[in-house]
């Protein structure tokens, strides 16, 4: 027994350093994770010193970041000002500014002296529309006419400038339509434009015959921008001189060399050279040795680059594609979606320069390959529910250089899946080059952060539900002993009541049944002829009275039953009867009521099966109730109409129309109701039980009455009673109802 228990203590505490070491493994590889995604966010916003340790990431992991890191170091270590030429070249224009316009024609920057030209601080005029520096809309409405009815390059006419004072001065606007849509405008005194205009003559002879007289493509940048290209360069890209000027360099770059690109162009080590996957117009791939330089022409600072076509690749370029490899395995090691969203040179929005599969994946895109700009935005239709909130959600990120952030967005899986996207900008000494676009699904996070939720408010709920019941209780106790005592005199009252009426029933029956007991007696004895021979009238009308009695005996009988309960009702005794000599004798016994009222009375037969299965008593006493308030009812001189025709397959229906004082809407219902009696009844007698014995005698038939009557203009009450099988001779037994009835 003490082996057994050592034995299982000793795999107890194995099982316990098993679980121990598995929980410090996934830490450990959950921290590798973090350390790795945040060192490439770091290199992303221009943290170029970062290094990873083996205890970080991992040794494999580490090595391979680390050596990607350097060689990237090695790259941009000379991007430090890439703008310091184009706003040496603006101050050097005396009298002179340049405006860069988007193409809703609302200045994007400012360069030259713009305070001194027209007294505005350049920072304050920064999305306000180009006319605010003229006398009217109207010269900015004639530049794009003379822009769109000439060569379409460029425009150039005399217009008014407008002072920050309000005073006009005369000059020049120059206009010129660049690629992404907006527009390039130099303003110029009288003064500035001429002196410019010479100096840019010279300049511009020097320059060409400069750079007409190397093998090499030569280009001259300001501010990043193509200001000047030799035909060798542009022999080279497969486009006119005069396209490429006024282009942002990083715009005739591929997406994958930005990154080196714009490295190159912000050196301040001095020159520097870059293997460059250059555009030609036609979107094909030139490789290209760019070298670049500054220099000073005329006083102005410019960047000049000198392409030369590409031969083999050299052993540096050799390791940066290595490293691009290595961090490309770890890239797609990661099991969600990571993308880099460059921006591309020319502001025409953005475009994927690095995906891994998961990002492919996730967003429904061709594997192995690097979507173009226009598959992914063709992608977002078509995978999530509401593309337009995505799109802004990314184009956020262009109009806010640095801003990050997160969202969550449902796709149009069936059943929808939950995508988390997070954007965090990828920055180049200070410029925000490109967005780091991470893609993960949180579709079964969702569900178990609601389902948390959802079981947390029905916590909740029911602690809430618990104080009120708690609150409640002792009051509800208080109420139950209350009610109970109020109950139990309730009961006692109810019951001694019952007995009264249960005691008042069986006297009143008594002393009803007593003369009729003898009355019947007399009636059968006469009928018999033990009084005497009685002719065949009297022996006619003593059956009437005979019947009679027997009909009144059983209604108080049933009278007696329907007071005490439903249940208690005396069980029918069906036979198989034709219904018209019924109802033609109920008809006969109101006879008298009928003439006293002047009424006419007629009934009509529409079908030839009148035969019911039911209590002939019964339904004697249902069609005297029903016909003795439509005669009690009807106007003096009326008319009360019987119907009879068939219903549903085995069914008969009789319809009573009278035309009395009728019955209201809301009231229909409640005068099948014991003791209830209409407010249009006015003071006619009755008892209130008619209408409900009538009901209480056809619903034991399983048959239906209702009403349909309006104040004023009588009623018609309908009533169902089931047929006699087929079979049965209560046709021919009964003889032929009358063809017509008239007045009664």
């Amino acid at each position: 027994m003490q082996e057994a228990w050592l034995l299982a203590g000793t795999v107890a505490f194995v099982a316990l350093v098993v679980s121990v070491w598995a929980v410090v493994l996934a830490r450990r590889a959950v921290r590798g994770r973090r350390a790795l995604l945040d060192g490439i966010r770091g290199l992303g916003e221009g943290d170029l010193s970062r290094r990873l340790g083996e205890q970080e990431a991992g040794p494999m992991a580490a090595g391979i970041f680390n050596q990607a890191a350097r060689d990237l170091d090695e790259r941009i270590e000379r991007a430090l000002a890439s703008l310091s030429g184009l706003r040496s070249l603006a101050g050097s224009l005396s009298g002179m500014v340049m405006l860069d316009l988007n193409g809703e024609a609302e200045v994007r920057e400012v360069l030259g002296d713009l305070e001194g030209l027209t007294g505005h601080r350049p920072a304050a005029v920064i999305g306000r529309h180009v006319a605010f520096f003229l006398a009217s809309e109207s010269d900015w409405s004639a530049a794009l006419e003379q822009l769109r009815t000439e060569d379409g390059k460029e425009a150039r006419l005399p217009a008014a400038l407008r002072h920050q004072g309000g005073e006009l001065q005369e000059g020049e606007i120059q206009v010129r339509r660049v690629e992404d849509g907006g527009y390039r405008v130099v303003l110029a005194s009288v003064q500035g434009s001429a002196a410019a205009a010479e100096r840019a003559a010279t300049a511009e002879a020097r320059l060409a015959a400069f750079t007409a007289a190397l093998p090499d493509g030569v280009a001259l940048l300001a501010g990043g921008r193509v200001a000047s290209a030799n035909p060798r360069l542009a022999r080279l890209l497969g486009a006119p001189a005069d396209d490429l000027a006024g282009r942002r360099f990083t715009a005739l770059v591929h997406a994958a060399d930005l990154v080196a690109a714009l490295a190159l162009l912000d050196g301040a080590a001095g020159p520097g050279a870059a293997r460059l996957r250059l555009l030609g117009q036609g979107g094909e791939v030139v490789p290209a040795e760019v070298t670049a330089g500054r220099c000073t022409l005329e006083g102005i600072e410019v960047q000049i680059l000198l392409v030369r076509e590409a031969g083999p690749q050299p052993a540096r370029e050799r390791r940066l594609a290595l490293s691009g490899a290595w961090l490309g395995a770890v890239l797609e090691a990661r099991p969600e979606g990571l993308a880099v969203l460059a921006r591309a040179g020319d502001g025409g929005g953005w475009t994927p320069a690095l995906a891994n599969a998961a990002f492919l994946r996730l967003l429904g895109l061709p594997a192995g390959r690097l979507p173009r700009r226009a598959d992914l935005e063709a992608a977002l239709p078509a995978r999530f529910a509401d593309p337009g909130m995505v799109g802004a959600f990314l184009q956020g990120f262009q109009r806010e250089p640095g801003a990050t952030g997160h969202g969550r967005f449902e796709t149009r899986d069936e059943p929808p899946r939950l995508l988390e996207l997070a954007c965090r900008p990828v920055q180049a000494a200070g410029e925000s080059v490109g967005i780091l676009l991470q893609v993960r699904d949180a579709t079964e996070e969702a569900r178990e952060r609601e389902g948390l939720e959802s079981r947390a408010a029905e916590m909740q709920a029911a602690a809430e539900a618990a104080r009120a019941a708690a609150a409640e209780a002792a009051s509800q106790r208080a109420e139950a002993a209350r009610r109970v005592q109020e109950l139990e005199r309730a009961h006692a009252d109810l019951r001694e009541r019952d007995e009264m009426k249960t005691n008042l029933l069986g006297n009143f029956s008594h002393e009803l049944q007593t003369p009729l007991v003898s009355i019947r007696g007399y009636t059968e004895m006469m009928l018999r002829g033990d009084l005497g021979e009685i002719t065949p009238d009297q022996k006619q009308g003593l059956e009437v009275s005979l019947r009679n009695i027997q009909r009144l005996t059983s209604l108080i009988e049933q009278l007696m039953a329907f007071a005490r309960t439903e249940e208690e009702l005396t069980e029918l005794t069906l036979e198989t009867f034709p219904v018209w000599p019924v109802l033609e004798e109920t008809i006969s016994l109101l006879g008298d009521r009928v003439k006293e009222k002047g009424l006419r009375v007629t009934t009509r037969y529409s079908t030839d099966r009148l035969a019911v299965l039911a209590d002939r008593n019964l339904m004697a006493q249902v069609f005297s109730n029903i016909l003795g308030n439509a005669v009690k009812y009807s106007r003096q001189g009326g008319e009360v109409a019987v119907t009879v025709r068939s219903g549903g397959p085995d069914e008969l229906v009789v319809e009573v129309r009278d035309d009395g004082v009728g019955i209201p809407r809301d009231e229909q219902e409640r005068i099948f109701e014991r003791g209830y009696r209409a407010s249009t009844a006015g003071g006619t007698r009755g008892s209130g039980i008619g209408l409900a014995l009538v009901r209480e005698i056809l619903k034991r038939h399983g048959c239906q009455i209702r009403v349909d009557s309006h104040p004023g203009q009588g009623s018609t009450f309908s009533f169902t009673l089931p047929l006699a099988p087929l079979d049965d001779d209560a046709e021919a037994a009964g003889g032929a109802p009358p063809a017509a009835a008239g007045p009664a």
